[in-house]
């Protein structure tokens, strides 16, 4: 079975396809954060553009919007566990790292305090918006 002209091309017109790649205009458009980031494309698959992008302390480039969002989201379980590190005095006599909920008694208290903190953290959270 023989193929109608309007499919057959030449290997030019298969080299042109290769080159300017398979998705046509719109793909040359979008492309990933990384890229977006560098200038090499427009914006991201999600329609975000350069200046709705950060790098994160990681080094890792990020969408704003949702960088901030996830900061509010755990602000209060980050306050919990700061103050569960002063009352308990962790974190200090030569050792900065100890992980809560960790093998350690330490870490094991530091956890059980934190969750407490945060529980009070919320309880307040909600007689604010109560008022």
């Amino acid at each position: 079975m023989s193929k109608s002209n309007d499919t057959v091309r030449t290997e030019a017109e298969w080299r042109k396809m290769v080159q300017d790649g398979a998705g046509g205009r719109g793909n040359k458009i979008r492309g990933t954060y990384q890229q977006v980031w560098n200038g090499t494309r427009g914006r991201t698959a999600s329609g975000l553009y350069k200046s709705d992008l950060m790098m994160n302390a990681e080094g890792k480039i990020v969408s704003k919007k949702r960088s901030k969002a996830g900061k509010k989201k755990f602000a209060g379980w980050h306050k919990a566990c700061a103050k569960a590190k002063q009352k308990l005095d962790v974190g200090k006599k030569g050792r900065d790292f100890v992980p809560i909920g960790g093998v350690s008694r330490d870490g094991k208290k530091l956890l059980k305090e934190a969750k407490q903190e945060y529980t009070k953290i919320k309880a307040m959270k909600v007689k604010k918006g109560k008022k």
